[in-house]
C-alpha cells in the first residue's frame, strides 16, 4: 500500500508538472498578436481563387488549396536544408509551383534551396506576399521563368490595369499575353516606364509597399 502511494504521489507531481509546463506554454502564446497574421490573410486571400494553390508552410489559408501537406516546423527545414533538391519543398517548387507564395521566416530559412525556383519567378506585391510575376522597366530585357501557365496582364504600382506591348523573345506581342510555363525574355516597349506583369486578375488595394514582418509566425506552429 505504501508502495501504490508512493506511486500515486510521483505520478501526481509529474502531471502537475506537464500541467504548468502546459499552462506556460498557452500564457506565451497568448501574448502573440495575431493581427499581422489576419492582415495577411485578408490580403492573401482574394489573390488565391478556387482553381489557384498557395504555399506558406503552415496553412495559413485553410479554404485555400496547398500543393502539399508539407508543414515547416523547425525539423521540416533542417530536413529541406540537408535534402536540397531531394527536398519535398524543391519538388513543390519545381513541379507544382505556387501562384502565391506567403512569405515568412520560415521561407527565408530555405531559401538557400528554393531561391533558383524564385528568384526569376515571384515578386513582392504586399508585406510577406509574393505572386508569379515581373516587374518591368520599358525597354530593359527582363527574364521571368514563368511558374504557371495562364493569362497574364499588366498592372500600375496601385493595381490598376495597364495597357502596353511586350517584347516576348524577339516578338511584339499585344494583350492578353497568354504565356505556358518556362524562361520568357519579356521587354516592356510602350506605356508606362514601369509596369507589373502579373496573372490577370483585381489587384485594386492588394499592392502595398513595404518590408516583410520576419517575425510573424516566430515561434508559432512548431
Amino acid at each position: 500500500l505504501a508502495g501504490k502511494r508512493r506511486y500515486l504521489g510521483v505520478a501526481w507531481l509529474a502531471m502537475g508538472s506537464a500541467t504548468t509546463a502546459s499552462f506556460a506554454r498557452n500564457i506565451h502564446y497568448l501574448r502573440i498578436d495575431n493581427r499581422g497574421q489576419l492582415d495577411l490573410i485578408a490580403r492573401a486571400e482574394p489573390l488565391v481563387g478556387p482553381d489557384d494553390i498557395y504555399f506558406d508552410g503552415v496553412a495559413m489559408l485553410p479554404n485555400r488549396a496547398e500543393p502539399s501537406t508539407l508543414w515547416l516546423d523547425r525539423a521540416s527545414i533542417v530536413r529541406t536544408l540537408r535534402e536540397n533538391q531531394d527536398s519535398e519543398a524543391y519538388r513543390i517548387f519545381s513541379t507544382r509551383p505556387p501562384k502565391v507564395i506567403l512569405w515568412s521566416s520560415r521561407m527565408d530559412n530555405i531559401e538557400p534551396v528554393i531561391a533558383p525556383l524564385i528568384r526569376d519567378s515571384y515578386i513582392g506585391i504586399a508585406p510577406n506576399i509574393r505572386i508569379a510575376g515581373r516587374r518591368l522597366e520599358r525597354d530593359l530585357p527582363a527574364r521571368f521563368d514563368i511558374p504557371i501557365a495562364g493569362t497574364y496582364a499588366l498592372y500600375g504600382a496601385n493595381g490598376e490595369p495597364l495597357q502596353a506591348e511586350l517584347e516576348v523573345d524577339g516578338a511584339v506581342l499585344g494583350p492578353p499575353f497568354r504565356f505556358m510555363r518556362g524562361p520568357q525574355t519579356i521587354t516592356l516597349r510602350t506605356g508606362s516606364a514601369t509596369a507589373l506583369l502579373l496573372p490577370e486578375g483585381s489587384y485594386a488595394g492588394a499592392i502595398k509597399p513595404g518590408a516583410d514582418d520576419n517575425q510573424l509566425f516566430a515561434d508559432v506552429y512548431n
